[in-house]
């Protein structure tokens, strides 16, 4: 599993594809852990991560707008 995630991550163009990869990982590997500490884990980074990815949609909005 680790050398996919490198080999995608080396195939992204842009940050947004970084981005979408990780999201797509992260959203896996709660599917597939079972340990009840994994999954808050894993539950927190989604947290996180869907915070990172709304801030930024937020700010190329922000950005069109005005440029």
């Amino acid at each position: 599993m680790t050398m996919s995630v490198k080999f995608q991550i080396m195939l992204c163009p842009c940050a947004s594809d970084i981005i979408k990869v990780t999201y797509n990982h992260v959203n896996s590997m709660r599917k597939l852990v079972r340990s009840s500490t994994v999954l808050d884990l894993l539950d927190k980074a989604f947290i996180a991560f869907n915070k990172v990815s709304l801030n930024n949609y937020l700010r190329k909005k922000i950005i069109n707008v005005f440029f």
